[in-house]
């Protein structure tokens, strides 16, 4: 049976409380929610699933015969992730159980992504955006929205990312000063 989306999303607020889920808050999970909404992507990578709760909010606004794929290294939580996927009625999603880098390095790109979230393990942020242009995953005009800036800012591993993506041509940043923080790039 397929359950109201927004319903879920909400029983879900309950969840985040728990210390084995890291989601988003809700403002940004409605921000989140409004950047698809207006982007309309058609192949979004997610990198960080935990319990679906930001995923929801971007497969909820995926245009019809969109791309949605996440990647989460915890077998429990991905396996929860494609229940809560499923239950919503977005048996499409594919959640892959993996550690990032692995599934980067074995994954073949043959179109890249117009939207990537990353919301994983903060540190890594730099060297993951830069795989995905390396091995070609991101278009121009592709979006990358990073979680956590932020609260992570008094690391230098997150001033010397933010700062990265500034001043790299490529990229066009922001950062949406809200809550944890995120950072929002549009590649050129």
């Amino acid at each position: 049976m397929v359950v109201d989306v927004n319903k879920f999303i909400n029983s879900m607020q309950l969840e985040k409380n728990h210390k084995q889920y890291f989601n988003i808050s809700e403002n940004l999970a409605n921000v989140l929610a409004n950047l698809v909404k207006l982007k309309k992507p058609l192949r979004v990578l997610e990198i960080g699933t935990s319990n679906g709760y930001s995923g929801l909010h971007i497969l909820k606004e995926l245009p019809a015969g969109a791309v949605f794929m996440t990647i989460e290294v915890d077998s429990n939580k991905a396996e929860l992730a494609k229940e809560n996927f499923k239950s919503c009625g977005f048996e499409f999603a594919e959640v892959v159980n993996s550690n990032v880098f692995d599934f980067l390095s074995d994954y073949e790109c043959e179109e890249g992504f117009d939207f990537v979230f990353l919301d994983a393990a903060q540190k890594d942020y730099r060297k993951i955006v830069g795989v995905l242009r390396e091995k070609r995953m991101l278009n121009s005009g592709s979006m990358i929205v990073c979680d956590n800036v932020l609260s992570h800012f008094k690391y230098d591993y997150m001033k010397d990312f933010v700062e990265f993506m500034r001043e790299e041509e490529e990229f066009e940043t922001q950062v949406l000063e809200l809550d944890s923080g995120f950072l929002i790039s549009c590649v050129r």
